[in-house]
């Protein structure tokens, strides 16, 4: 489904949130923390990119700010973001996954970046999973950053969270994310996107909770199926930025090793072989 620009109004804050295999709004963290804050002071939209393969119903009975957007093909993350981004226009655009809690505590820091003049950069929250901060981190040692403005050299965040200004979109140039990749590495590949851009990032003094694919248990299916996406795009990011080579040969060798020793198949193989065939 393409997107109609006239199905949203302006607004200052636009939250843009993909599910897949949901129902219902209340099956997402996002949305169920969303619903508690939304009034009618804030200037909010929330964007549900509906993955499929399920229609989705607001039972949190939100008020006339959200739309849903029907794909139910399973698009692209990079597109979804693309399209919503590309489509409506907004002074802030934020990346939810479905499965991250958010608070008020958000929109009162981005108020005050704009209040203080620095609204012009993206801003990133410190995301925590089980009780670990685990994002935004400056590589190669992934050392997390503390709150304020720093750097954009070597940061990395992950994309649940980020919070893009309408200047940024105004002067990036195309697309904001890369549609290369459909489900990992879009984010990291925004960073490094990012950095040439853009001098500096603002960490804000607000803390999400989120469940991160990989650090929570899965079956050998689901297991099998991301770990065979994100070497795709391990060896994506490989290729195309050579100041990364090393740090990036290692986190493949990585993947491939542990999907070794937990499946007991050398198939993932199979995945370095297809990349480079379609990279030729």
């Amino acid at each position: 489904m393409s997107i109609n620009k006239y199905m949203f109004k302006q607004c200052k804050f636009l939250v843009i949130i993909p599910t897949y295999k949901k129902t219902l709004t209340s099956e997402s963290n996002a949305l169920k923390s969303l619903r508690n804050i939304v009034n009618e002071n804030l200037d909010l939209n929330i964007a549900i990119w509906n993955n499929g393969p399920f229609d989705i119903f607001d039972d949190l009975f939100f008020p006339d700010c959200i739309n849903i957007i029907d794909h139910l093909g399973n698009e692209s993350l990079a597109t979804a973001y693309n399209q919503c981004i590309g489509n409506m226009t907004s002074d802030f655009y934020i990346i939810l996954d479905d499965d991250t809690f958010v608070n008020d505590d958000l929109f009162i820091e981005i108020n005050n970046q704009f209040i203080q003049g620095e609204s012009d950069k993206l801003m990133l929250p410190k995301v925590r999973v089980s009780n670990k901060l685990i994002s935004p981190v400056k590589e190669p040692k992934n050392i997390v950053f503390e709150s304020g403005v720093f750097s954009s050299k070597d940061f990395r965040a992950i994309g649940s969270g980020l919070i893009i200004p309408q200047s940024i979109i105004s002067t990036w140039g195309g697309d904001i994310f890369d549609s290369n990749l459909t489900l990992y590495g879009i984010d990291t590949v925004f960073c490094y996107e990012y950095t040439k851009r853009y001098k500096e990032i603002i960490v804000l003094d607000v803390e999400f909770n989120h469940d991160v694919a990989g650090l929570s248990s899965i079956s050998d299916e689901s297991f099998i199926f991301r770990e065979k996406n994100l070497l795709f795009a391990l060896l994506y990011i490989y290729t195309r930025y050579p100041y990364k080579k090393m740090l990036y040969l290692k986190r493949i060798i990585g993947v491939v090793i542990k999907y070794i020793f937990r499946i007991k198949k050398i198939d993932i193989l199979m995945t370095l072989s297809l990349f480079y065939k379609k990279n030729r």
